[in-house]
C-alpha cells in the first residue's frame, strides 16, 4: 500500500511540468520526501541557522543542498552541526578540511564574525561553488582554499566517482576518474599564512583524516584544537587515536541521542560517523 501510494505522488510530479520558481511556495507546505525529493532546487535560498542569523547558499541541485533546501539545518547530522555551532561561537582560529562546498565553514563565519575561518576544498566545482557562497554572505573573515590537505604537499591525484563529488578522495578504491591537485599540509600552510593557530578543526576526507593529522602532528601538543572528525573504518579511528595527544577526551556524535563517551575511536554505525575529540582542559 505504501509503495503504490509513492508510486502515485512520483507520477504526478513527473507527469506536472515544475518551475523552481515555484519550489519556495511548495516549501512552505512541507511536502513529502517523495515529492521533494524529484524536485532539485535551482538558486540562491536562505537556511535559518538560529533565531537570529541567515545563511544565504546557492544551490546547482545537488542532494545535499536540496535537503538542506526542503528540510532545513536540522535535516543533516543534526547532532555534529548543533555541536559544530556551540563550538564555532567560541573559537577564534578554524579549519574545515574537506569543506566540499563550504557548509561547515560558512556556518561558523555566520554565528562568529570575529572568527578567521578558512575551509579547504580541491575539487573544482564545489570550490568554485564555496567561493560563490563566501560571496553570497559577504563574510570577509572566511576564505577558500583550493587544494587538498594530507601529509605531505605537491601535486597529488584526487580521485572522484562519476558525478559523486561529495566522495571525491585521495584514496583511489571506487573512483575510477582522477584530477591533479594541489596539495599541502596543515603545518606548512600555517607556517606559510596569515593564519592564526586553529583553535577548532573539522576533517572530512573521506579516509584520509589520520593523514591530515600526521601533516600537523608537530603542533597539536602546542595548539590542542578541538576536533571534528569522519571515521569511516576502524583502521582510520586507530591511526586518529594513535595520534592524538595526552588529555583528549573521545565521544562519538550520535545523530539521534548526541555525545556518547568512548574509549576507542571506532566505526559505530552508518549514520553516525563523526567524533568529537576535545582537550580534557576545554570541558
Amino acid at each position: 500500500m505504501h509503495l503504490a501510494i509513492e508510486r502515485a505522488i512520483s507520477g504526478i510530479v513527473s507527469a506536472v511540468p515544475f518551475k523552481p520558481a515555484w519550489c519556495p511556495v511548495v516549501r512552505a507546505l512541507r511536502p513529502p520526501r517523495q515529492i521533494w525529493g524529484r524536485l532539485p532546487y535551482q538558486g540562491d535560498f536562505s537556511l535559518r541557522v538560529d533565531t537570529r542569523t541567515l545563511l544565504r547558499l546557492h544551490s546547482p541541485g545537488i542532494p545535499t543542498l536540496n535537503t538542506l533546501f526542503w528540510r532545513g539545518l536540522d535535516s543533516y547530522e543534526p547532532e555534529t552541526t548543533r555541536l559544530w555551532l556551540y563550538l564555532s561561537r567560541g573559537a577564534t582560529s578554524i579549519l574545515d578540511v574537506g569543506a566540499q562546498y563550504g557548509l561547515f565553514a560558512l556556518l561558523a563565519a555566520a554565528v562568529n564574525r570575529r572568527a578567521t575561518v578558512t575551509g579547504f576544498e580541491p575539487l573544482r566545482p564545489m570550490f568554485d561553488l564555496f567561493e560563490r557562497n563566501i560571496a553570497l554572505n559577504g563574510f570577509s573573515q572566511a576564505r577558500a582554499v583550493y587544494a587538498a590537505v594530507s601529509d605531505r604537499a605537491g601535486e597529488v591525484d584526487l580521485h572522484v566517482n562519476g558525478e559523486d563529488h561529495a566522495t571525491a578522495s585521495l584514496n583511489p578504491v571506487g573512483r575510477p576518474s582522477r584530477h591533479k591537485v594541489t596539495c599541502v599540509t596543515l603545518e606548512g600552510f600555517l607556517r606559510d599564512s596569515a593564519h592564526p593557530l586553529p583553535d577548532l578543526l573539522k576533517i572530512d576526507v573521506e579516509g584520509y583524516e589520520a593523514e591530515v593529522l600526521t601533516g600537523m602532528v608537530k603542533l597539536l601538543p602546542e595548539v590542542r584544537p578541538s576536533l571534528i572528525v569522519e571515521i569511516l573504518n576502524d583502521d582510520v579511528g586507530a591511526r586518529v587515536q594513535a595520534l592524538l595527544p595526552r588529555g583528549y577526551a573521545i565521544y562519538q556524535i550520535d545523530e539521534k541521542q548526541g555525545l556518547v563517551p568512548r574509549r576507542e575511536i571506532r566505526r559505530v554505525d552508518r549514520r553516525s560517523r563523526n567524533y568529537f575529540l576535545a582537550p580534557e582542559e576545554r570541558l
